[in-house]
């Protein structure tokens, strides 16, 4: 019957069979060819999602690598540039240590040592201004600006410059030049013409050294008690009774305190009825030991130095101490009680003033010195790696050693000074040499040089002591005069008015232009191993980056790229089925002819 077609239904399963196979083609030949899983974001959205996340979590990665590689490459320089610094300080160290015996070197060698470290020193600021690229090494977060000026001041930012290199971690890469090129030593901004001159007043030394703070009281008194029961809190009860008693004795009276002390009672309760019940003869501070603990620190209020002060306690809590009543005694009382934490010295400046210098002993830990009462010094002056360098190389220069003059209880110097040995003195007056237990007296005319001065005490000790001269930094002369036993102390006093006011006797802290080059060596090195560590950082952030982001490629690739093994498996699958379809359609067309009658 001309005109027959298969039924209906097998025409229709036929189509959408079709339909199937050769999408199923398509998809496979798309993905074998492109090598991508995902070919449209109908296909599986949430797939899709994970593969634009992953890709973001890439990029970041990538970013937070570049980062990395960038710091480390600007701390590899700054690792360099401190290493030369290094070397640098170790030579002037060389030189400092040498130049402390002036026996050795003469006045010629030593103002050459001077040069030298002069020289050293625009090579240390060449340095702490060095770039890379247009960026300051030690500028901090500002970058573009020259952190030291031609004076050593720093100008730039207080703050280091951070690179991020992951989310929760920046590495310091712009490094505070203050902080790497400061020390942590501190000096009084007031000088003295000598270092027995006695204070003024009272006050107290505020010392912030890492995260103690300590309290150093000082006085022109030589009274002060430490009440201590080392209590670990002025709200600490006191844990025992008792009574304090204080009396000060001058010539017309004599008045004495009882203040009485429960159990109950606290530091500050004590401290208030010290105050209130003494008619303002006596007064009374917390006392921070540095254990910890807590006391009271007592003295009069009054510097009346013709009375004579007591005090007694009925438990013996309290110790009588000799309070600081000058520069001398103030180094002595620090390096003893705060020996392994704090250290002083007593330095001569260029024009033979003195000042006092206190450094901590950690190089790490930062060191601020504030004198509330201001008569120490109005203020304390932060030293650093040039200010260091300055004081040796100005005290070479000037032909001198680099070790301050040390005086023993034998010798005595004079701190009034002269500009010639040979000119007039222009005073009358008497010195009195009291060496052991014999007073020797010597006049001498305003007419007087200090050559003739010298030569009658001479005359006058008959053998006894040694008058000679110091050459002083700024190169005037002070006279020195010696017992010729050292088991025979000397001291000298002058008349009033006299032209040698004062003479030092007591042993003076010396070597501080040693110790501060030295401290400068500490201060590279600790920087240097700073610098070290935060390329450390780096090294293990790094890996940390390398790890997470070959799992993030592979997870991209589970998601996005095909299985060609499997996609070629699933293209012979179809194709098969394809080839089957037609089969059976074309079987289908030999049927019989009966089919359709």
């Amino acid at each position: 019957m001309a005109g027959a077609i298969p039924d209906l239904s097998l025409y229709n399963f036929y189509k959408s069979q079709d339909n199937v196979v050769m999408n199923n083609l398509q998809d496979t030949i798309e993905k074998a060819s492109t090598g991508y899983n995902l070919l449209d974001i109908g296909q599986n959205p949430g797939d899709t999602q994970q593969v634009i996340n992953l890709k973001k979590e890439i990029v970041l990665l990538s970013t937070f690598s570049q980062n990395a590689f960038s710091a480390s490459n600007v701390l590899t320089t700054t690792t360099s540039v401190l290493g030369n610094l290094y070397d640098y300080l170790q030579n002037v160290n060389s030189n400092v240590i040498a130049a402390a015996n002036d026996a050795t070197y003469n006045a010629t060698q030593l103002v050459n040592m001077g040069q030298s470290i002069s020289s050293v020193i625009s090579l240390v600021l060449n340095a702490a201004n060095q770039k890379f690229g247009n960026d300051y090494l030690f500028g901090g977060s500002s970058l573009s600006i020259m952190p030291f000026d031609s004076n050593f001041q720093y100008q730039a930012s207080s703050e280091n410059f951070f690179t991020q290199i992951s989310n929760s971690y920046q590495v310091p890469t712009y490094l505070n030049g203050q902080n790497v090129f400061g020390l942590n030593i501190q000096t009084t901004s007031t000088s003295y013409d000598s270092y027995t001159q006695t204070f003024s007043g009272p006050g107290e030394l505020v010392v912030h050294y890492g995260t103690n703070v300590y309290q150093i009281n000082y006085n022109n008194t030589p009274y002060e008690w430490d009440w201590n029961a080392g209590l670990s809190s002025t709200n600490s009860t006191l844990g025992v009774s008792g009574t304090i008693s204080l009396s000060v004795v001058n010539a017309s009276s004599t008045n004495t305190y009882a203040v009485s002390y429960s159990s109950t009672d606290t530091l500050s309760t004590l401290l208030n009825k010290i105050s209130t019940s003494t008619g303002g003869n006596f007064k009374a501070s917390i006392l921070h030991n540095i254990d910890n603990t807590y006391g009271i620190e007592i003295s009069p209020t009054t510097n009346n130095l013709s009375a004579t002060y007591s005090l007694a306690d009925s438990n013996s809590l309290y110790t009588l101490d000799q309070v600081p009543s000058n520069m001398l005694e103030l180094s002595n009382y620090i390096n003893n009680n705060f020996s392994g934490v704090l250290q002083t010295f007593i330095r001569q400046n260029s024009n033979s003033t003195f000042s006092l210098e206190i450094a901590g002993s950690d190089v790490g830990k930062p060191l601020n010195v504030v004198d509330i009462n201001g008569i120490v010094s109005s203020s304390f002056l932060q030293e650093s790696i040039f200010s260091a360098l300055k004081q040796s190389a100005d005290r070479l220069s000037q032909g001198l050693p680099t070790i301050d003059k040390e005086l023993g209880s034998n010798e005595a110097i004079s701190s009034a000074s002269f500009n010639s040995l040979t000119a007039p003195v222009g005073t009358n007056g008497t010195l009195e040499l009291l060496i052991s237990s014999s007073t020797i007296p010597v006049d001498y005319s305003s007419t007087m040089s200090l050559i003739d001065i010298a030569n009658k005490i001479n005359l006058a000790s008959n053998g006894a002591a040694y008058a000679d001269f110091v050459k002083n930094q700024n190169g005037t002369y002070s006279l020195e005069v010696a017992s010729l036993l050292s088991s025979q102390s000397i001291t000298l006093t002058d008349t009033v008015g006299g032209a040698f006011y004062q003479f030092n006797t007591s042993d003076i802290p010396n070597g501080s232009y040693i110790f501060n080059v030295q401290r400068a060596i500490d201060q590279i090195s600790f920087a240097n191993a700073q610098v070290g560590s935060y390329m450390q950082s780096i090294q293990t952030q790094n890996n940390v980056l390398t790890s997470t982001s070959t799992v993030a490629n592979t997870e991209l690739a589970n998601y996005q790229d095909a299985n060609v093994a499997s996609v070629l498996t699933d293209y012979s699958q179809y194709q098969l089925a394809y080839e089957s379809l037609m089969n059976l359609i074309a079987n289908q067309k030999n049927l019989t002819i009966l089919k359709y009658i």
